[in-house]
This record gives structure tokens, sequence and C-alpha cells, in this order.
């Protein structure tokens, strides 16, 4: 009788490392083997394996093998590396100049994914932080990739040049 399919534990779907520590629970006395795509990672007694995983989508396969050679069914699970970060564009080099009132601010942010990680699951977790000296500018709109903030100059900011600071980070990290 073949063993009963391995169990992935606390399994990540996205990450933004390409080392990995892929724990399963399964049977005593059987031998754990890792596939990607049909190609075998990892194959010994251990139920943790690490694991280096170029950026892309991979596809693991993990079966466990008996002593007397039963293969359990597959356990399937779909791992996306994504070490590419969002792409900000379309940044004027003179936001505006004004001693009072409001500045606004549109950019482009564009998740350039590796193949077979669809973009928009990338970006559905995105962390966005927006500054102008170190003040955050509030958001006002998003219009398919474009990202519109703005600013309230006062008498209290500091007159002369500013900077304006851009952080995203997508669900990968």
């Amino acid at each position: 009788v073949a063993p009963v399919a391995p169990v992935f534990e606390n399994p990540v779907t996205l990450t933004n490392q390409n080392a990995y520590s892929l724990t399963v629970s399964g049977e005593a006395d059987t031998t754990l083997r890792v596939y990607d795509g049909g190609e075998l990672l990892s194959e010994g007694g251990a139920f943790t394996t690490s694991l280096t995983l170029a950026e892309g989508l991979h596809h693991l396969a993990a079966t466990l093998t008996d002593v007397v050679g039963n293969v359990s069914s597959a356990s399937m699970l779909s791992i996306a590396v994504d070490q590419t970060a969002p792409a900000i564009s379309g940044l004027p080099t003179v936001v505006s100049s004004v001693s009072t009132g409001n500045i606004t601010l549109s950019f482009n942010l564009a998740e350039l994914a590796p193949d077979g990680i669809d973009p928009s699951t990338a970006l559905r977790d995105l962390a966005l932080s927006v500054k102008i000296n170190n003040q955050p500018m509030t958001a006002v709109g998003v219009e398919g990739a474009v990202y519109t903030y703005i600013y309230t100059v006062t008498n209290s900011d500091t007159q002369g040049l500013s900077t304006i600071e851009i952080t995203a980070t997508d669900a990968a990290g």
C-alpha cells in the first residue's frame, strides 16, 4: 500500500526569496522527493528540505516512497518567486513652484513581474509611500497605472528645493 500523500506545512505561494525551506508532513520511514515541473530538486529522508528557486513561477510536486518502493500520490504547490521591484516612471523634474497651496504629483507605476506571474497579483498588496521633504503626500486617485498625490504647502514648510521620495513594495516584498 502506497503512503498517504505528503502535506505541505505553512506553504508560501509568493516570495522575493529564491532560497526556500520546504517542510512537509508524512509517514515515517519514507523518502521525500520534490520535483519542479518534472525535474527532481530534492530527495531524502528528511521532511524539511532547502530549495533554490530561480525567479518565476514554480510548480512543485512532492511524493513519499516507502521502503518497498510504493509511491504516494503527489501533493502540488505553486510558488512564485518575484525579485523584481515595481517600476516608477513619468516623474517630472520640476513638479511646481508654490509658496502656499497644493503641489500635485502624478507618476506611472508598473509591475515588471517575471514570466508566469500575473502582474495584478503582485500589485494587489502594494505598499506605496510618497513623501515630500519627509512629509507624507495624500493619495487623490489612481487611474490605470497613473497614481496622483497632492501636498498642501504651508508657510511653515521650508522654502527652496524639495525632495520627493516614492517607495513601492509589491506583494512579494
